[in-house]
């Protein structure tokens, strides 16, 4: 998004689509350089309740992995 925040999408519909923030983004790993530099970050805290943004804000594509920890993701930006 814009705003910097990691929406999980779970619908979209014309200009508009329902997603869940995620409630806590950071770097994913340090060494040799801090991850989200480059568009890696761990993910939690995803949020339960649905809101509705618009597809104008979306600044770009994540694909986002499940981790070996319970309720944590970990998310690269796409092209």
């Amino acid at each position: 998004m814009s705003s910097g925040d990691i929406v999980m999408l779970d619908s979209i519909n014309n200009d508009n689509f329902a997603g869940r923030k995620f409630g806590s983004k950071s770097s994913f790993y340090e060494i040799p350089c801090e991850s989200s530099k480059i568009g890696v970050y761990k993910l939690s805290n995803l949020s339960t309740s649905t809101s509705l943004f618009s597809v104008k804000d979306i600044k770009s594509k994540c694909y986002c992995m499940p981790s070996n920890k319970i309720d944590k993701f970990i998310a690269c930006t796409l092209l």
